[in-house]
């Protein structure tokens, strides 16, 4: 078995500890959580934790000489996703300890810090195994604000072609890239005019926060001499399909820089396309996690999209949920709020 897991330990005191290269840190009493993964044996993984003769490798060892071990949850997963896990664990903690466990990556830390047992938390054990029952209540919570998104992606439609044409931008850039990250850029492209007459060397140092920006920058600028007539861009008569499957396909086979997901996203955010999966990294989790499908793939070949993007339907009727709505409503789980 391989996955990610969280070690959850107690400390009985206020300490000050020696962690490896991290140096004397100030411990508050309390529970600590640490995040790991362990890409070929998990069991092995939490047996050595547990053990007390061990040699000093990672920080958790340091700190375990002084900790004592309550609990742990692991998640069966084939990507190595403990950042993932250590930000849905910061979420609900009341503090972090910084740097810890995580030199090699670009989160905060990977050990929070709690007052009471998490392992008694409802939210905390929701992270491991989520039941249906609370993402039905989530989606009453939020049912109204996702429809209202919903509905002001339908109207794009009526938006100048411009305004189109820079929502397609936006999902070029998307790739390994957040979301309000692509949306800022985009934004300071418009502003200036490059999105709409620029060279692609012009457009690269607005594209800060965007991942590739040289790349990207010139998929824009190529889209932008495809979907243009006698210089005025028109997207909405090159992509007026009755189907958006069809349409889907036609992005992605024309657009470089779209796949089926980016060319679905594009679709969901002109109204075009609510049947559609947009499997991004968000989705794909929650996929594992509801056991809609076993892991997150490393790659997603058109076959591999359109196979769990037909799970993810049957799903979707199944719970009674709309496909663009059970989407923005797994994608305000992981990250806090419903954007596009």
């Amino acid at each position: 078995m391989k996955g990610i897991y969280c070690l959850v330990t107690h400390l009985n005191s206020n300490k000050e500890m020696k962690i490896g290269g991290l140096g004397e840190l100030d411990f508050k009493r309390g529970y600590y959580c640490y995040i790991g993964s362990a890409m070929t044996n998990l069991e092995k993984r939490i047996e050595r934790h547990y053990s007390k003769k061990k040699k000093r490798y990672w920080h958790i060892d340091y700190f375990l000489d002084h900790a004592r071990l309550v609990g742990f949850k692991a998640l069966e997963i084939s990507n190595k996703e403990e950042c993932w896990l250590a930000e849905q664990i910061r979420k609900i903690s009341d503090d972090e300890v910084n740097r810890f466990g995580c030199t090699d990556c670009r989160c905060g830390s990977h050990l929070q810090y709690f007052k009471r047992n998490p392992l008694r938390m409802t939210r905390f054990t929701r992270i491991f195994k989520p039941k249906l029952e609370d993402l039905m209540k989530a989606y009453v919570g939020r049912r109204i604000e996702i429809k209202r998104r919903l509905l002001e992606f339908r109207e794009m439609w009526k938006e100048p072609e411009e305004r189109i044409f820079a929502e397609l931008c936006f999902c070029i850039c998307t790739p390994q890239t957040s979301a309000r990250s692509c949306d800022k850029a985009i934004t300071r492209l418009k502003k200036t005019g490059i999105l709409f007459r620029g060279r692609d060397q012009d457009m690269v140092r607005y594209l800060t926060g965007v991942r590739f920006p040289r790349n990207k920058a010139k998929y824009i600028v190529n889209a932008r001499n495809f979907l243009s007539r006698r210089g005025d861009i028109e997207v909405k008569r090159m992509i007026r399909f009755s189907d958006p499957v069809k349409t889907r396909g036609w992005l992605a086979k024309n657009i470089k820089g779209l796949g089926y997901k980016e060319a679905s996203h594009f679709l969901r955010n002109i109204g075009l396309g609510e049947k559609l999966a947009i499997l991004d990294r968000h989705i794909l989790k929650n996929l594992v996690r509801y056991g809609i499908i076993k892991e997150v793939p490393k790659t997603l070949t058109p076959k591999r999209y359109l196979e769990i993007e037909n799970r993810m339907k049957k799903f979707s009727r199944g719970i009674d949920i709309p496909m663009a709505e059970l989407d923005l409503l797994f994608w305000s789980e992981e990250t806090g709020d419903i954007f596009k």
